[in-house]
């Protein structure tokens, strides 16, 4: 579970050095403090008692579970199962408890955990993406053998039981997917999923002050951590295992002319405008900020269009005696020059003497509910780039966390992927990465994956990415393992040089063209 924490700051009369109050009038720093602090057990008694239920309930009907000894344990995860990137837009705050005393202990030898904590905790950025939806999927392979739905999603203290998905991914694994969003889970006791086949939703339901994925894996009854380090040797139960991220960076930020002093604080979506009126008093912003060292400091700059600066605030801590993992903050600002001069000005925000973001305010006659931008261009990337069929690919997302809509709205992702040129997934979330099960595409498969960011109003760029599942193809073109006449049809409405060399489905002897001997391959390979 992940608690929400607001500590007022206040910091009044804070007047930039060199800069005339003829010029600016700031109030500077005045809200914010660290969240993500943990305390108790985000699973309840009755949580589990409605997880043992459903176990025995699933035993009673279909026979027992798998098992069978933990050192020939089910094959490696390959990722992460949500629709994100660990330490872009996904944060793990809570891993394995590795201490069996009172105290806490996680497997980098810190104390990223609490007391008895038997999983990974990991957040999405706030109920807005919650809202527009973060997919979870399958770790593995597997049979369902509980799931709960229908519990309120969008809890901020302990309270309730949490929506959850039990898998059996064999050979002794159990895991325990908990806190699913409201109604969105759609998987059922007794089916078989696929790796990275989606299960539901990410959400705050049951013992959960804050949106995330509670992940727990279970090897013959006994805790399994899969992350490896010093303070858990052995091998990693990844593939891939990804660093965890210790550097400081901005999780999001964004401006609006609305009183930050009525926000209830994360994980509620923050006001966001990135317009201000003439007659607006104040300038409000944002931010989330990861990883902030002890005794942090801050520096605000306030730069007109013409690039000249109004208003610069000096250096001044943010009186955190020790490190914050997660914190978020806000500035309130009266800039004289905001109420005459019109057009783009830009926000300059230094920690620690570091320029993390020079972010555009678009300063107006007044705000107008009309006012929209696109979200700015993404790149996408697919992974693992060369896949055989018994891969999970994942499509990525690539653009800034902060400065994704230059409005400073929460970005959603239209994925449309594609198999031979057959439609096999179309999902719309706010992940920045979605997933394609295992098992999709057939050898010598085209898959590609196009993602059009929106605001909700405008659309920026697609992006696309393509590649190619090891193995030669023999013309079964829409991988139903059988060659048929849908094959010929896509063969023959391909006919002729390909556009792409590299995503030509049909082009069967890869000579960047559909033609005769494409046609006789498939033909060869009929039935």
């Amino acid at each position: 579970m992940i608690m929400s924490k607001s500590m007022l700051i206040t910091v009044a009369g804070m007047i930039g050095l060199g800069v005339s109050p003829l010029t600016a009038r700031a109030e500077g720093l005045a809200g914010g403090g660290p969240f993500g602090q943990q305390t108790s057990p985000c699973l309840t008694p009755a949580d589990w008692s409605l997880a043992a239920d459903g176990i025995a309930a699933y035993e009673k009907g279909f026979g027992p579970i798998s098992g069978g000894p933990p050192l020939l344990g089910p094959p490696l995860y390959p990722a992460y199962p949500m629709a994100g990137t660990l330490y872009r837009d996904l944060w793990i705050g809570n891993f394995v408890d590795l201490d069996p005393t009172g105290g806490m202990l996680d497997w980098d030898c810190t104390d990223r955990t609490y007391n008895g904590h038997d999983g990974s905790d990991t957040i999405i950025r706030s109920f807005g993406e919650q809202v527009i939806g973060v997919p979870i999927f399958a770790a593995l392979e597997g049979i369902v053998v509980s799931t709960h739905d229908g519990e309120d999603d969008m809890h901020t203290t302990c309270e309730g039981i949490g929506n959850h998905v039990i898998i059996d991914h064999g050979l002794g694994r159990l895991v325990y997917y908990w806190h699913f969003k409201k109604d969105s889970i759609v998987v059922s006791v007794a089916q078989q999923v696929r790796a990275g086949e989606q299960l539901g939703l990410t959400g705050s339901s049951g013992c959960s002050t804050y949106p995330h994925l509670h992940f727990a894996s279970y090897d013959d009854g006994f805790v399994f951590e899969p992350w490896a380090g010093d303070c858990r040797p052995g091998p990693s139960g990844w593939e891939n295992q990804i660093r965890i991220e210790k550097d400081l960076y901005l999780y999001d930020f964004g401006v609006t002319y609305e009183d930050m002093n009525e926000y209830p604080g994360p994980p509620y979506e923050f006001p966001r405008s990135g317009q201000i009126g003439l007659g607006d008093q104040f300038v409000y912003f944002w931010t989330m900020a990861l990883e902030l060292p002890a005794f942090s400091t801050w520096r605000v700059r306030f730069q007109r269009p013409n690039a000249s600066f109004a208003f610069d605030s000096g250096t001044h801590g943010f009186g955190n005696p020790s490190p914050y993992h997660y914190s978020w903050w806000w500035w309130q600002y009266n800039i004289t020059d905001m109420h005459s001069i019109t057009g783009t000005w830009h926000i300059w925000l230094y920690l620690n003497g570091d320029l993390m973001i020079t972010a555009p305010v678009e300063v107006r006659g007044k705000v107008t509910p009309d006012f929209n931008r696109p979200p700015e261009p993404i790149t996408v990337s697919l992974e693992p780039a060369d896949p055989t069929v018994d891969d999970v690919i994942f499509c990525r997302v690539d653009t800034s966390l902060v400065l994704d809509d230059v409005d400073y709205d929460i970005v959603r992702y239209e994925y449309v992927w594609t198999v031979n040129g057959l439609e096999v997934r179309h999902v719309t979330t706010a992940g920045h990465a979605d997933a394609l099960p295992h098992h999709t595409g057939c050898e010598g498969a085209v898959i590609q994956c196009t993602v059009t960011p929106s605001d909700g109003i405008d659309a920026g760029p697609p992006a696309s990415a393509s590649l190619v599942v090891l193995g030669d193809s023999v013309g079964d073109l829409n991988c139903d393992g059988a060659v048929g006449i849908i094959d010929l049809l896509t063969l023959l409405a391909n006919w002729g040089p390909c556009v792409d060399c590299n995503s030509c489905p049909a082009d069967l002897d890869a000579d960047c063209a559909v033609g005769v001997l494409d046609l006789l391959t498939l033909l060869a390979n009929w039935g």
